[in-house]
């Protein structure tokens, strides 16, 4: 990594103007005393490229972050909360890197995914948890109407259920893959016998466990609409 290091915030914040920053790490005491500065980032003042860059709040001192959530508002997207050991600061960004919390502020907007189950209550909770990502979510009850779907629609992504009536996930997704084998396409299932499993590796990119959490959808998300376009 390339690193810059100030004591003090208004000047790091104007140069972020003309030299964009991948993350932000700021002391929780310099985050309270300059906490106007702060918000202010966030309103835009010093640009776009500040206003979505994610922070980190690290902890210098022997209070615990942890125990301590009064002083770390919404304008972070995170906590590295030791320095005082290289294993353990490393450790601390390696998580923030698998929750994909690196990705500037943003990322999502105006994406679409297509969820696609035969069951409604399952596709408006992944449509709750993605909309307040600021993702656009249509919906098909069935694999003949996923088809149709991604014929009409500019489609980023999709999250497909195994076991659906008529035609089940595994053959959707096999004519879906000859219409367009970039579109990655993620499973939900409750079910992994081997069998499933072979046939999920085989036509889709990747997979959710059922019950499904808000932060392992939006993880997985960021990772195909984010992260693996930077990789690749």
């Amino acid at each position: 990594m390339n690193i810059e290091c100030s004591n003090d915030p208004y000047l790091s914040f104007t140069r972020i103007k003309d030299c964009p920053f991948n993350f932000i790490v700021i002391d929780h005491r310099l985050y309270i005393t300059h906490y106007d500065q702060i918000s202010m980032l966030r309103e835009g003042k010093y640009g776009y490229l500040a206003q979505i860059t994610p922070i980190f709040i690290f902890n210098s001192t022997s209070i615990n972050l942890n125990n301590d959530r009064i002083s770390v508002p919404k304008y972070t997207q995170g906590y590295i909360d030791t320095l005082n050991g290289a294993l353990a600061f490393e450790c601390s960004l390696e998580a923030i890197i698998n929750d994909t919390k690196l990705a500037p502020l943003g990322s999502l907007n105006d994406k679409t995914v297509l969820v696609v189950d035969d069951m409604h209550a399952n596709r408006l909770l992944v449509k709750a948890y993605l909309s307040k990502e600021g993702i656009n979510v249509i919906q098909a009850a069935s694999g003949y109407e996923a088809i149709e779907q991604v014929k009409k629609n500019n489609i980023d992504l999709i999250f497909m259920d195994i076991h659906m009536p008529g035609m089940n996930g595994i053959e959707t997704a096999k004519q879906l893959k000859e219409l367009d084998r970039t579109k990655p396409i993620i499973a939900i299932s409750g079910e992994y016998g081997e069998k499933i499993v072979s046939d999920i590796h085989e036509v889709m990119d990747d997979y959710i466990v059922k019950p499904i959490e808000k932060s392992t959808l939006v993880s997985l998300t960021s990772k195909w609409l984010i992260i693996k376009k930077v990789t690749d």
